[in-house]
């Protein structure tokens, strides 16, 4: 599949690379070329009664990797290896040792050789590195289409810095500087694309070292390989999609998306609804509140670019929620509390069925309000209060039913008010007005303790009595009243009508 590289140098044949991958993937020739590895020494026989001892072994490896070392040594000469760091993977007590290496930054490798009542050992330390790898490979756009520029971005891990790498595009191998870390090419042609990144931290200078005798084998850590493969689109005329329409309703609002591009078209609405037209207009009505767009579209070669969103409302219908506290009676001596609660709103009016009118207040929307329950004319009985909310869908209402009273407690008697000193005066307790009827309670009485002429204020009167009964007997002189609530708990007005008591010296 011919491409039209935008940018990079001239073009390698894959034969010429493959060989310096062999190169790099031979330990000894990698060792070379990057001064890593130095064998200790060549194969020269090592005597424990003679020593140093000469082990054969890489000085620089890779964590978790592997490695093999060796000794010679005469016959019956005994040998046991040792490694910190690592692992022995072979059978211990041979010439040669197979290891593999941990995690660490280094790892000691010993050898104890013993012959002739002579025993010498040798420690060879040998530094780890993190192997080179491709950390990254990405191509943007992950679908490329054909005639377009696509751009590949990757990143390494590892010790060593990398000194080669090449990209292999469909079979096309184009070598890079070592600094690149992303290529831009165009695709020529639609289908299955395979992609593949080759690097190595191996410089090939030509420069060679004598050494001796081949090094033991060692895994290498200086080359990584990554691929993937794409798929390149046809071509493509760059659809495009435009939203229109929204608004408020109590229904439904008509949404339209505009298309241009190649039929069928594809996508997906903001509300993860998906769609399939032929034409180059789709409408579709919306019954939920929210901002519409496309999430997903194209036409039938590629994707496409949308523009364009529509906000809907869907309007709800009016409501209306009324209480009154205390819910079952009011007095007219003490007013209590309408709350409105009302939902899409425009306008709310409040009602009584015995013709109390209620002031402004603000009725818009979603919200409440709380009203004291003003009565223009002292007027008691059932009393049924009635809220009418009108939207922009409907309307709403809600009713509130209580009673009203308006009644004082009297205290009533047959005996004379005017008694000696050490006598009594008894009383009930009895209502006057418009009550909700038994039975009656929390009866209270009150006392002043001046008489006509004199005024008593509200604040000269004391609690004398409380309880369930509706009787009391005075025996000090003052001005007396009470209270008390009928069935509904609605209370007596305070300090209406009263009884006066007089007390005189009487002779004996």
């Amino acid at each position: 599949m011919p491409l039209f590289p935008i940018s990079g140098g001239s073009v390698r044949s894959r034969r010429t690379l493959r060989a310096c991958s062999r190169l790099v993937k031979a330990g000894i020739a990698a060792s070379i070329l990057l001064g890593f590895t130095t064998i200790a020494h060549a194969d020269t026989p090592s005597d424990p009664c003679a020593p140093p001892l000469h082990v054969s072994v890489t000085r620089t490896a890779c964590k978790l990797g592997t490695a093999d070392a060796r000794i010679s040594v005469a016959a019956g000469t005994e040998l046991a290896w040792t490694i910190t760091g690592g692992t022995l993977l072979s059978a211990d007590g041979g010439e040669s040792v197979h290891v593999g290496f941990g995690g660490a930054d280094h790892a000691d490798l010993s050898v104890r050789a013993t012959a002739r009542g002579c025993t010498a050992t040798a420690t060879v330390l040998i530094a780890l590195r993190d192997p080179l790898e491709v950390a990254t490979f990405d191509l943007a756009p992950p679908v490329p289409t054909q005639d377009e520029a696509a751009v590949l971005t990757w990143s390494y891990a590892g010790s060593d810095p990398v000194r080669t790498q090449h990209l292999v595009i469909a079979d096309v191998d184009t070598p890079l500087d070592a600094s690149a870390r992303s290529y831009t090419f165009t695709p020529t042609a639609a289908g299955p694309l395979t992609i593949a990144l080759d690097a190595s931290s191996v410089l090939l200078s030509g420069r060679r070292r004598a050494v001796g005798d081949p090094a033991p084998p060692a895994s290498t850590c200086t080359s990584t390989t990554r691929s993937f493969t794409t798929t390149i689109a046809p071509r493509c005329a760059h659809p495009t999609a435009s939203i229109t329409g929204g608004g408020s309703s109590c229904d439904g609002v008509s949404v339209t998306a505009r298309f241009t591009g190649t039929a069928p078209f594809h996508g997906r609405w903001s509300d993860s609804v998906p769609f399939t037209s032929s034409t180059t207009q789709l409408t579709r009505t919306i019954r939920q509140s929210g901002t519409y767009t496309l999430t997903e579209f194209s036409d039938a070669t590629c994707t496409g670019q949308v523009t364009g969103a529509a906000a809907v409302t869907i309007l709800g219908t009016a409501h209306a929620e009324l209480a009154m506290t205390p819910a079952a009676a009011v007095s007219v001596a003490s007013p209590g509390t309408l709350t409105l609660t009302f939902a899409n709103a425009l306008s709310c009016s409040l009602g009584s069925v015995l013709g109390n009118s209620f002031p402004g207040y603000a009725c818009s929307g979603t919200g409440s309000a709380s009203l004291a329950y003003p009565k223009d004319r002292d007027t008691a009985g059932d009393e049924r209060v009635a809220l009418h909310v009108t939207g922009p869908c409907g309307s709403g209402d809600a009713t509130a039913s209580f009673f009203i009273c308006d009644y004082i407690a009297l205290l009533k008697t047959t005996a004379p008010t005017t008694i000696c000193a050490g006598g009594s005066v008894p009383f009930t307790i009895e209502p006057g007005g418009t009550t909700a009827g038994a039975p009656y309670g929390t009866y209270k009485v009150y006392r002043c303790p001046t008489v006509p002429p004199a005024v008593c204020n509200a604040s000269d009167f004391t609690l004398v009595q409380s309880g369930s009964s509706n009787a009391y007997a005075a025996t000090a002189q003052g001005t007396y009243i009470a209270t008390m609530t009928d069935r509904l708990g609605c209370p007596s007005r305070f300090g209406s009508g009263g009884a006066v008591v007089r007390v005189n010296a009487c002779p004996p």
